[in-house]
């Protein structure tokens, strides 16, 4: 994957990640400034890492689905178990 945008380019992988209730895709990006754009003070390049589930989850229970709480418990959890990864809803 590799997108450009006026200042930066991303690059990076996508993971799909098999759960008991759904699959999470994983994303890990890096950021790389566009030389014109860089400064020294912000030479270093960043990753932004994402987890989301694969399908959009309802707010409301129904047959077999699981619910938005469940999936967020989930994604707690695994992302506990990757060193230096802080869960965070993104609010």
């Amino acid at each position: 994957m590799k997108r450009r945008s006026h200042s930066y380019t991303r690059s990076g992988l996508v993971f799909h990640l098999p759960t008991p209730i759904i699959i999470l895709n994983l994303t890990v990006t890096r950021m790389h400034q566009d030389p014109e754009t860089l400064s020294y003070a912000q030479s270093a390049e960043p990753y932004l890492v994402q987890l989301e589930p694969s399908r959009p989850i309802p707010s409301q229970p129904s047959r077999n689905e699981p619910v938005a709480l469940d999936v967020m418990g989930v994604m707690r959890e695994f992302t506990s178990r990757i060193e230096g990864l802080h869960w965070s809803t993104g609010r």
